[in-house]
């Protein structure tokens, strides 16, 4: 007798090109930053948490008109919140009192920003567009500069000229996979090669990026 598929009480984000452009913005940020230190650690669990919580609001905001028109309870996306919500708070605490970090301030506002977009697309049905991939990319990409900043604690143009360097190779990317997708009728598309593919490729230019700015450090 076949077993029930167990579904988890909580939305995990399972959205791989989005994991892996965190993964590699906080990993260059840490690790190309001018001065090598542990103290971007220290950001790990409030980002972690921030990420999972843009995850089922996210849901919300798209199914919320069916929800509300099939009075749909939406409870595994609010019974996520329930619990991401207080942790990501508890996380991000620390980093203000005691470690005094307030020009985290200005980068949460960026931050948010680029999620209003997405919410706002979400809600419009345009989370397909260029913009609204290169306005969420953008907003992720934004733990590069915020790694660098914990390891410093100053601002410099190495530190910008890598985030670009970032931002960059992403919008590249974003752009020839949306070609590949646009030609599909034509040429099918293996959406797991392409997937590999670009982490392969996200990987490299991590790596280079990282390689370059300690030479250039040395």
């Amino acid at each position: 007798m076949d077993r029930p598929i167990r579904i988890s009480r909580f939305l995990i984000p399972n959205e791989h090109g989005a994991w892996g452009m965190f993964l590699t913005s906080f990993c260059v940020g840490w690790l190309a930053a001018p001065e090598l230190s542990w103290r971007p650690l220290f950001l790990l669990p409030a980002a972690v948490g921030l990420f999972f919580v843009r995850y089922p609001v996210g849901i919300i905001f798209k199914k919320r008109r069916i929800a509300r028109a099939l009075r749909i309870e939406l409870v595994r996306e609010k019974r996520s919140l329930a619990l991401y919500v207080p942790l990501a708070v508890l996380a991000t605490i620390p980093l203000f009192y005691p470690l005094g970090w307030w020009w985290l301030l200005p980068i949460g506002a960026a931050a948010a920003a680029t999620l209003a977009l997405h919410l706002r697309d979400l809600v419009k049905r345009r989370e397909r567009t260029f913009l609204s991939e290169a306005s969420a990319m953008v907003g992720l990409s934004l733990l590069a500069p915020t790694a660098s900043l914990a390891a410093t604690g100053i601002f410099s143009w190495e530190t910008a000229a890598v985030w670009i360097g970032l931002v960059a190779f992403y919008l590249w990317r974003i752009t020839t996979v949306r070609r590949k997708v646009a030609r599909k009728k034509e040429e099918p598309v293996d959406f797991r090669a392409v997937g590999w593919r670009e982490v392969v490729y996200s990987s490299l230019w991590a790596v280079a990026l990282i390689v370059t700015a300690r030479i250039v450090y040395a």
